[in-house]
């Protein structure tokens, strides 16, 4: 009979798809202070992006203020306007509306149509903002944040 030539137990510590060494990659991968970025998302933060949507196409300054407010508070670490870029969402305001965003450079909420292009880096979150898995998305210079409904972040590095 044959012999394996692998040990089974040295096999189980190696899987790259055990969660010990998928954490180790992870962290391998990432810069420490950007750690947090993988941390599930508030349920104060949740409500306060979903708002965006309820002040119809047009939403007031002071909304906006306290949206960013809960932000900040929510992301401590993050830069707003270098590191986090802003914020791509579905919009449900009606069948013309494809996607909303909130841009922290200019503090401004706007809702795209389906053939208007979103400025800048913001567009590469389009298609992951109108699957159905993600609440949200949140941009960053080099990667995106997608947080579903229970707050829980998936990283995807662009």
């Amino acid at each position: 009979m044959p012999r394996p030539l692998l040990n089974s137990s040295k096999v189980k510590e190696n899987n790259l798809f055990s969660s010990k060494s998928s954490t180790q990659n992870r962290q391998r991968f990432e810069s420490p202070n950007e750690s947090f970025l993988r941390n599930k998302r508030s349920a104060e933060y949740m409500e306060s992006i979903s708002k965006l949507d309820n002040g119809g196409a047009e939403i007031s300054n002071r909304e906006i203020s306290n949206i960013i407010n809960t932000v900040k508070s929510e992301l401590p670490d993050v830069e707003m306007s270098s590191l986090l870029e802003g914020i791509v969402a579905k919009c449900y305001l009606g069948d013309t509306y494809e996607v909303h965003t909130l841009d922290f450079t200019l503090s401004i909420v706007t809702h795209y149509k389906r053939d208007e292009r979103l400025p800048a880096n913001l567009e590469k979150a389009r298609v992951l903002a109108m699957n159905s898995q993600y609440q949200f998305v949140e941009v960053y210079s080099d990667k995106c944040c997608c947080v579903d409904s229970m707050g829980t972040v998936s990283v995807v590095k662009m």
